[in-house]
C-alpha cells in the first residue's frame, strides 16, 4: 500500500480479525523488523532485490496453508 510500512499494513489487517494471506516485501534486510513482522502475521519477509525462487516458494507456501487447498 503506498505511504504505508509492511508493520502498519499488518497491523491493520490483524485490527480486521480476518486471516488474509501476507509477503512482506522490504527493502531492509533487518533481522528485528524480519522477526516483528512475522510476528504480525506475514507469512514471509522478501528483501529487494527479490530472487525469483525465494518469490516462488513464499507464494507456494502461502497456496499450502490456505484453507481453501
Amino acid at each position: 500500500m503506498p505511504g504505508s510500512t509492511e508493520l502498519e499494513v499488518l497491523r491493520q489487517m490483524g485490527a480486521a480479525a480476518q486471516r488474509i494471506p501476507a509477503i512482506a516485501v522490504s527493502g531492509k534486510d533487518d533481522p528485528a523488523l524480519r522477526e516483528r513482522v512475522l510476528f504480525l502475521g506475514a507469512d514471509a519477509y522478501l528483501t529487494k532485490p527479490i530472487d525469483g525462487d525465494d518469490l516462488l516458494a513464499a507464494i507456494t507456501l502461502v497456496i499450502r496453508q490456505s484453507p481453501a487447498c
